[in-house]
């Protein structure tokens, strides 16, 4: 007898691939939706940047994980996650934070296509007010954030 192993989703990758097709935020930040932000990112010694580096200062959103709960009963991930959005002052951050809004209060039970699997992201809500930040990117270039946690509840196993 032969089984065949459940594709277990990457949540993190689902709540990226949701907002990356969410028209607002398609419309503040374009396709700068990431697991970490892309600005200046070198390539070699001689400080070339990689083809899909990020204009800087531009809107953009960085998903990551912070953790959850389990959940015991279903075959769902219950995920917390931070987003934090950039912008080239606090004004444009939130700019993207309000597209992240946007998305996040429109988002109704959804399928979401993945390269290699699809997946049902069952919700996606706000859980902390936004704290306003400025991140250093180098010892001397810093952008202005704005930062919220969401929870996400995220089906275990890819769907048909």
């Amino acid at each position: 007898m032969t089984s065949t192993i459940a594709t277990i989703i990457d949540p993190t990758a689902v709540v990226v691939a949701y907002l990356l097709n969410a028209p607002a935020v398609q419309q503040a930040c374009g396709v700068r939706v990431a697991v970490k932000h892309k600005f200046a990112l070198p390539v070699d010694a001689t400080s070339r940047t990689a083809p899909d580096a990020w204009p800087f200062p531009s809107r953009c959103l960085r998903v990551q994980n912070a953790g959850g709960t389990p959940d015991i009963d279903t075959a769902r991930q219950m995920v917390d996650m931070t987003i934090t959005a950039f912008g080239g002052s606090q004004a444009d951050a939130m700019v993207a934070y309000r597209a992240l809004v946007t998305a996040v209060r429109g988002m109704v039970r959804t399928r979401v296509e993945l390269p290699d699997a699809a997946a049902l992201l069952y919700m996606l809500t706000l859980t902390t007010a936004p704290t306003f930040d400025y991140e250093a990117l180098t010892d001397q270039v810093g952008i202005d954030v704005v930062t919220v946690t969401v929870r996400a509840a995220i089906a275990e196993c890819a769907i048909p």
